[in-house]
């Protein structure tokens, strides 16, 4: 099958060929209009002139025609009346010999009646007289018949004369009519031949019309098909102009997003490249600081959570007087957050052990960070302002821890060094409590939070306290998983030399941090760390705070070795 191409070729040819027959849509020709147009004009005039000679030849066939019928039909007409007379004649000419027939049928009749009367005459006189009257009857009615055979024959005759006439005259009108015809007939034959030669002239210029008109005829179908694929070309033209329109813009969208991207693309790799940079300097800042990003990853590892219970326990008894409900409940919504909360060893970090008696500055700011983190937890869940952790508050913190084992100070009997925190808050330039004398308050102070623990000991976890119970069943687990304390492995030297694993001391923080929250008997130490209550005014601000350990030289009035933890805070406008 040819394609869309080859056919449109096909049909300008054809065109060319036959000219603008029957309205041969010429549109797609495609190249020399001028040539084609006037190869076009002189086709059409040949056409013309072939019809025109066509339609003279035509007309000269038809009046030869028109003449040789006329003198075929007076011949007819002529032979008819010839017919006819000579029908005429012969009818005649047999009615005479009908008559003629008849009479002699009389006569021999006749004469034989006449025979047989002679012969019978004597022997049958009566029969003979019966039959002459017979015969002259039948001669009678013979004669009649005679005569009306006669007359018949007489009419005949005339007839026969009429019609001798009319057959001269018909015999005549023949011969005229024959000249007649022959002279047709040479005209009808000089017609003829002029038809013949019209004719065989026409031919060759009617095959040539049939041709061109054929050509025509397949230029026009094929035209017609063309128009047809050029409709649907048309159809495929507009699908594919609305695909392209709609491929169009996807490729402007496209381009834009293309350039959307290409802009990301630079900024990221501008972004790529500043952060190769900050990427090193955080490297190199990493290297310089290991401590601190260890202590980053520990307070990830170990949350605080505060229990809805407790948040809503608080604000019921808000700034009234505390009564045996009020310790009740208290008690219950802080055992939930006790059994929600607990520490998560890092055993890497039970290798790394720390000399509580000379304590380096990397150690004990890897613990504030761990402490006071967990201490801003709880602070932001109950939507108060964090705690800042500071190289000054470490200082002043330090010199509490140090003032305490300067004093021997038994924490388990006396509570809180007040005099010395009192007598250090004025020497850092924060309020302290003073006598008239000058003299510092032993009775109270306005920084320290102090937890004492058993140094090589530590308290139980959740399962360990449910496991007591089961044991005991006399044992009130809410009180012995606060006061029981449970010894971990440390060698004898590690012991005597006061040396603990940093895991150790995070774990000691953390269960500082909840005992001070989620106590069972008293909240004052989670009112003042959480802001809360009559200690509402450190909510809000910048309130400074910081964590240091003190191990008692000597044994406590119990016989025990104190390990005591120091939370040191104040407010910005104090110190």
């Amino acid at each position: 099958m040819k394609s869309k191409n080859n056919k449109l070729m096909y049909v300008s040819a054809a065109v060319l060929a036959a000219g603008a027959v029957a309205g041969v849509n010429t549109q797609n020709a495609h190249a020399a209009e001028v040539q084609k147009q006037a190869n076009k004009n002189a086709a059409q005039k040949t056409i013309d002139q072939n019809q025109k000679d066509l339609i003279q030849t035509q007309d000269q066939l038809n009046k030869a025609q028109t003449e040789h019928d006329d003198a075929v039909r007076k011949t007819s007409d002529a032979q008819a009346n010839v017919l006819t007379a000579d029908s005429n004649n012969q009818s005649a000419q047999n009615v005479l010999a009908n008559a003629q027939d008849q009479l002699k049928t009389a006569q021999d009749a006749q004469a034989k009646a006449q025979a047989s009367y002679d012969a019978s005459y004597e022997n049958n006189v009566k029969s003979a007289q019966n039959n002459v009257n017979k015969a002259n009857a039948d001669v009678q009615t013979t004669q009649e018949q005679v005569n009306v055979q006669n007359a018949k024959q007489a009419e005949a005759l005339n007839n026969q004369k009429g019609q001798e006439a009319a057959l001269k005259t018909n015999t005549e009108t023949l011969n005229k009519t024959n000249e007649e015809i022959s002279k047709t007939q040479g005209q009808v034959e000089q017609a003829q031949k002029t038809y013949d030669d019209v004719n065989k002239a026409y031919q060759p210029v009617k095959a040539e019309l049939d041709k061109q008109a054929k050509e025509a005829q397949d230029a026009q179908k094929a035209a017609d098909e063309n128009a047809k694929e050029l409709t649907q070309a048309q159809n495929d033209l507009k699908t594919a102009q609305a695909k392209l329109n709609s491929d169009t813009e996807a490729l402007n969208g496209a381009k834009s997003e293309l350039s959307s991207k290409q802009k990301q693309a630079s900024d990221l790799t501008s972004q790529r490249d500043q952060v190769a940079k900050d990427l090193q300097a955080a490297q190199t800042k990493m290297n310089t600081a290991k401590a601190e990003l260890d202590t980053d990853k520990d307070a990830v590892v170990n949350t605080m959570v505060m229990p809805q219970v407790y948040k809503d326990t608080v604000k019921k008894w808000s700034h009234k007087t505390p009564t045996d409900d009020y310790y009740k409940e208290m008690e219950a919504a802080s055992w939930i957050g006790w059994t929600q909360n607990e520490y998560k060893h890092n055993e890497a970090e039970k290798n790394h052990m720390v000399d509580l008696k000379h304590m380096s500055r990397a150690d004990q700011i890897e613990l504030n960070k761990f402490g006071i983190d967990l201490i801003n937890q709880l602070r932001t869940q109950i939507g108060v302002d964090p705690w800042t952790f500071n190289e000054s508050a470490l200082d002043f913190a330090n010199a509490i821890a140090d003032r305490y084992v300067k004093d021997d100070w038994d924490s388990d009997a006396n509570h809180h060094d007040s005099e010395a925190i009192n007598e250090l808050a004025h020497k850092y330039g924060l309020h302290s409590a003073m006598h008239r004398d000058g003299s510092f308050s032993k009775a109270s102070q306005y920084y320290e939070n102090m937890m004492t623990d058993r140094f090589g000991q530590t308290e139980p976890t959740y399962a360990q306290a449910q496991q007591m119970a089961k044991d005991y069943p006399n044992v009130d687990i809410h009180k012995e998983a606060y006061n029981v304390s449970l010894t971990y492995s440390h060698s004898q030297d590690d012991y005597n030399n006061r040396l603990d694993d940093m895991d150790h001391l995070k774990n000691q923080v953390y269960n500082a941090i909840k005992r001070f929250v989620f106590n069972y008997n008293e909240w004052l130490h989670a009112y003042g760390i959480l802001s809360q209550d009559f200690f509402d005014y450190s909510a809000k601000g910048k309130n400074y705070a910081a964590i240091s350990f003190s191990a008692k030289p000597t044994k406590d009035s119990f016989g025990f070795d104190d390990l005591q933890l120091h939370l040191s805070t104040y407010m910005n406008q104090w110190f």
